[in-house]
């Protein structure tokens, strides 16, 4: 069993770790932390979401010129809603930055990451998903996570396959469609049936 840890305990050693301002395999980051590469990548998301870092290419990370900054004192920055403030961007903003981070993920794994006090945000995840996945940015996998619910299938897998730039595609359901505004483009939301 994976060590509990306060979501920016992990988040201030990546810090630490990746001060120099170069990009940083996952491999390399799990070995020199000795941390999983879940908690790794959660944390990755954590600083993501902060704007403290970028995904170079998957599985790669470099720290922003705010992470560098950051990376000076990483004991005061504070991580979670205990900061009483509202995490930057909408939801679903917040979402496509974890998807884009995380990779593979599950409903719930975004959520966490992208949640801050929203009405119906599985309701609403759902629907961006769904939309996501018809345009073919997502794809379901065909395995689930092991789940600790008792008579649970698991938990949907899926994974980003489209990443086209750090801006949410925007979902229209009169037009069927996604805006993606990193390309300019709407893309149909009819390409699975």
């Amino acid at each position: 069993m994976a060590e509990q840890l306060k979501p920016g305990t992990v988040a201030r050693e990546l810090l630490a770790q990746m001060a120099d301002g170069k990009t940083h395999a996952l491999g390399g980051l799990t070995a020199s932390l000795g941390r999983s590469g879940d908690q790794v990548s959660d944390a990755a998301g954590l600083l993501a979401n902060r704007d403290f870092l970028i995904v170079v290419s998957r599985g790669e990370y470099r720290l922003t010129k705010e992470g560098k900054a950051a990376a000076a004192a990483p004991e005061s920055i504070a991580f979670g809603s205990a900061t009483g403030r509202k995490r930057a961007g909408g939801f679903r903003s917040r979402c496509w930055r974890a998807m884009r981070v995380r990779r593979q993920f599950t409903m719930s794994d975004i959520l966490m990451d992208g949640a801050d006090g929203e009405s119906d945000p599985y309701g609403n995840l759902h629907r961006y998903l769904r939309a996501l996945r018809l345009a073919g940015y997502v794809r379901e996998l065909p395995t689930r996570r092991a789940d600790t619910k008792p008579f649970s299938g698991g938990l949907k897998r899926f994974r980003l396959e489209q990443d086209t730039g750090p801006k949410a595609p925007v979902f229209s359901k009169v037009r069927n469609c996604l805006f993606d505004p990193n390309i300019g483009k709407d893309v149909s939301c009819d390409q699975i049936p």
